[in-house]
């Protein structure tokens, strides 16, 4: 006889947004998304606005012969370079990646972007004043290309690129062109990547660099609760790097931000007790990993298809693989979402699953 218990809720957000490109669609991915969550979550752009030769980053930077390293639980990144990649470079990205009119892959895995410098630079400055600063921008463009980035994730895989890798503009299109490099489209298609496009009008507003890296490290989660103290750590600028006086200016800017942050990124501060709590916001997606798919998705998929799969994960039990396959799959109109229950061979036990899954496709996903 076999025993039928129920799990405590194991947490995913009906809120979470997966899109998933078919098996090589590295152009749809990289079109689709801002930034893969690992930069984002080892920040390869500092918390700096611009270069400020007083801070205790751009000492290091200097110290270090142009070389600047952050390591979090999420893994490490060393940037090379002239300069300090900065906040304005990340938005300079963004804002190229909103107003592309054109992607093409090359034959050696490359990836050409084509746009209209005037428009980014609108976009960035958010009127028509700086549009005419194309020089400005070419010089931004310059130095991310001759950053180097050496990267190593949690699991221990390193990546060694530079983001851009060439600077062109195509006279038969009318379009300047930034090319990313194949070994960052190879380690782009690999991580998970994040969507925010629709709130990077908001997020360009922020004057404050610091908070900005923070709410661009904040999206790549569906929910996480930390302290002040952690968030600065993890984004490469430690609380005690900070001055006296920048200390007190940046709580001040919290206070002073903390309802645009709630309102426009559903970032709660507070700040007594110095906390940071998001959960997902409704405008923000997320894209898989394209290597790791093992196959591509049907879009036929049945719940027949999927009875009697195997499942080996660690959230069972935690720290402890345990495998079960699922004994059956409910489908509730009412929520139009589905539901498992899992077979365990070892102990011969059912145990039905509480979260539930909004689609085939997202039970598909976790089989082995």
């Amino acid at each position: 006889m076999r025993n039928i218990t129920k799990t405590p809720r194991i947490k995913m957000s009906k809120a979470t947004k997966f899109v998933t490109q078919s098996l090589f669609d590295v152009v749809g991915k990289i079109e689709r998304s801002n930034a893969t969550v690992s930069e984002l979550r080892v920040p390869i752009f500092s918390p700096l606005e611009k270069i400020s030769h007083n801070s205790k980053i751009a000492l290091n930077f200097l110290k270090n012969k142009g070389t600047r390293t952050v390591a979090t639980s999420w893994g490490e990144s060393s940037m090379r370079g002239r300069v300090l990649l900065c906040q304005v470079h990340r938005d300079l990205l963004d804002c190229i990646y909103l107003n592309a009119t054109n992607y093409e892959q090359t034959d050696h895995g490359s990836m050409k972007i084509f746009f209209s410098r005037r428009r980014v630079l609108i976009s960035y400055f958010g009127n028509t004043t700086g549009s005419n600063n194309q020089a400005w921008l070419a010089t931004k463009l310059e130095e991310i290309r001759d950053t180097t980035i050496s990267f190593k994730n949690k699991d221990g895989d390193s990546f060694d690129f530079n983001i851009i890798k060439h600077l062109d503009y195509k006279a038969d299109k009318k379009m300047y062109c930034i090319e990313l490099d194949e070994r960052y489209v190879k380690f782009y298609a690999k991580d998970l990547s994040v969507n925010y496009q629709k709130l990077l009008p908001s997020i360009l507003t922020i004057k404050n660099s610091i908070i900005k890296t923070i709410v661009r490290f904040l999206l790549t989660h569906h929910r996480i609760k930390i302290n002040l103290e952690k968030t600065l750590f993890t984004i490469g600028y430690p609380f005690e790097d900070l001055s006296d006086v920048n200390k007190r200016s940046l709580l001040r800017e919290l206070k002073k931000e903390s309802e645009y942050l709630k309102e426009r990124f559903l970032i709660n501060y507070d700040e007594f007790n110095r906390t940071f709590e998001y959960v997902q916001h409704d405008q923000i997606s997320f894209i898989s990993s394209i290597t790791n798919l093992s196959k591509t998705i049907s879009s036929n998929l049945e719940v027949e298809d999927l009875i009697g799969k195997t499942i080996t994960r660690q959230w069972f039990e935690k720290g402890i693989k345990t495998c079960a396959k699922i004994e059956s799959i409910q489908f509730h109109p009412h929520q139009e979402n589905y539901t498992l229950k899992l077979y365990f061979p070892d102990s011969q036990n059912i145990l039905e699953l509480d979260s539930p899954f909004n689609s085939l496709f997202e039970i598909e996903k976790i089989i082995d």
